[in-house]
């Protein structure tokens, strides 16, 4: 189970939207550059066949991640309690220094470092 913020299932479903939308592209991308005759050298259906293949492994992964995903409100947990979402200050012991941090799900994709990917 993959917990996520209404604001992931957003992102993700407009990335999932975009991809769809773009396959008739690709696929005419790829009609085309066959149409031109040898396969063996032909860098344009290459290139086509390969980002067919990216954007569909990313559509799997989309729909495999929205299928396993518990969207997980704000303020869902009990007073005090820290969850998805949540933003956190930490306060350094040694130091005193504070930093403020939003908790995400573990497949986030975050890669921002005031993010804390937590399962």
């Amino acid at each position: 189970m993959d917990f996520i913020t209404p604001d992931e299932k957003k992102q993700l479903e407009e990335r999932l939207n975009a991809l769809l939308a773009n396959r008739p592209k690709i696929s005419q991308r790829i009609a085309e550059a066959r149409a031109l005759g040898d396969l063996k050298e032909n860098a344009e259906y290459h290139s086509a066949r390969e980002q067919q293949g990216m954007e569909e492994a990313e559509i799997r992964r989309i729909e495999q991640r929205l299928s396993n995903a518990q969207v997980i409100e704000k303020g869902s947990g009990a007073e005090g309690v820290v969850f998805i979402g949540s933003m956190v200050r930490l306060r350094d012991q040694r130091t005193g220094d504070e930093d403020v941090y939003r908790l995400v799900g573990e497949s986030s994709g975050e890669m921002n470092d005031d993010y804390v990917e937590v399962t």
